[in-house]
């Protein structure tokens, strides 16, 4: 995050009125670059918990663990020492495009210069019988709901072998919960570490008793009379669970922006590579952005804690008018999970790299670097296990984006 002052920003830029739809880590990060580089005008933050701005990728690790609870985004005073009003407990509800208003949902109206919408996105829910006994992770109360569920010996049914999936999973099973993992696919986190290591992964979950079936998908879930899940699965078994949670990707949350001159939808807020909407003034950060890449044409969303920081600073640039800002077309793709004791790193896009990567491996157990290369033997990505130092050294080698990638 920029954090250097920018004196020279002036003009109605720096004064303009800002919103900010969204109370998680690209509406924090924004208000901060925002701030950093010289705009002293109002701003407006409409956040739809009660609770602080918090961090999100502890709910399906420490969190549902229970040893840890909400990490804030800002430490106590923070929003009004920075001149930003947060409200509360006050979700988006509606744009108005020809008043340039947001309507939030107890109908008060925020004009704005800019709006920034940072929504996020909520939990898909599969189309099976008995959706409605499903559970999702999407904020602290989801968390701490599970977490009163998971004691040891407890029954848990995931379905979707991802990357959310399998931090549940890990998580659970280190409780002492007794875990079936369902993924469609072929393989575990496939698209975000690529096959050959997702069978890896499958290997030491499976090391941690955790029953992983891949190419296997759920049909239905009922409500038994002991007041526990019946969870069938298409290979013909069935489950007992006292839990079922769905972890099989989100959907953006854009549903209060439809409507007639609003910005373009398509999977989340369409926008140019510097994150613009197509309604002059309005920009989308994080998991609701799908970007579009200025040579290729690809429009896609980044669901990682990293873009929506590299997103923040691209807009706050934007909003001020400020030239040479960051890109992102020229940001590396970056994510992280932590599952037992691995810390799963990656650059760029392993799920879509051809053919399987270079792996090397070293005398701790379960640590590896593999690197994956394009066609022309490009390095484009590259993923490791426990080697944090090893992998970053790469990152200056490694090609921003790979070309035509969906």
């Amino acid at each position: 995050m920029n954090t250097t002052s920018t004196a020279n920003t002036t003009g109605s830029a720096a004064r303009s009125r800002v919103v900010v739809a969204g109370g998680g880590l690209g509406a924090v990060r924004t208000v901060e670059e925002l701030r950093a580089l010289g705009h002293t005008g109002p701003v407006t933050v409409l956040c739809e918990e009660s609770e602080p701005p918090y961090d999100r990728p502890p709910l399906t690790k420490r969190v549902l663990a229970g040893t840890l609870d909400a990490v804030p985004l800002w430490a106590p005073g923070r929003p009004e020492s920075l001149g930003v009003r947060v409200l509360r407990g006050t979700a988006a509800a509606a744009l108005d495009a020809d008043r340039r208003e947001v309507v939030d949902g107890r109908g008060g109206r925020h004009g704005f210069d800019h709006l920034v919408v940072a929504t996020g996105a909520e939990p898909r829910v599969p189309p099976v019988v008995g959706a409605e006994l499903l559970r999702t992770i999407r904020d602290l109360r989801d968390a701490h709901a599970l977490r009163d569920i998971l004691a040891p010996g407890a029954d848990l049914v995931v379905i979707g072998g991802g990357v959310l999936g399998c931090e549940v999973a890990a998580t659970a099973a280190g409780l002492g919960c007794r875990v079936v993992l369902v993924e469609a696919g072929r393989t575990l986190m496939e698209r975000a570490v690529g096959a050959a290591l997702g069978d890896r992964l499958a290997a030491v979950h499976r090391g941690h008793r955790v029953d992983v079936r891949c190419a296997t998908s759920v049909t239905e879930v009922a409500r038994t009379a002991d007041g526990r899940c019946l969870v069938r699965l298409t290979d013909g078994t069935e489950v007992a669970a006292d839990a079922v949670v769905a972890a099989v990707g989100v959907r953006p949350r854009t549903d209060w922006l439809a409507g007639r001159g609003g910005p373009v939808l398509d999977d989340g807020v369409l926008c140019d590579a510097w994150c613009r909407a197509s309604l002059p003034g309005v920009y989308a950060v994080g998991d609701v952005c799908r970007w579009t890449h200025p040579v290729t044409g690809v429009t896609r969303r980044e669901e990682h804690w990293s873009a929506a920081g590299e997103q923040a600073g691209i807009v706050a640039h934007q909003i001020l008018g400020l030239p040479g800002g960051p890109l992102m077309h020229g940001v590396l793709p970056y994510f992280w999970s932590d599952q037992y004791d691995l810390k799963i790193q990656a650059l760029g896009r392993p799920g879509t790299a051809p053919g399987p990567p270079g792996i090397e491996e070293w005398d701790r157990p379960g640590a590896l670097l593999a690197r994956f290369h394009d066609a022309d033997g490009r390095l484009v990505a590259a993923v490791g296990f426990c080697a944090g130092a090893r992998l970053m050294r790469l990152r200056t080698g490694l090609l921003p984006d790979l070309e035509g990638a969906s």
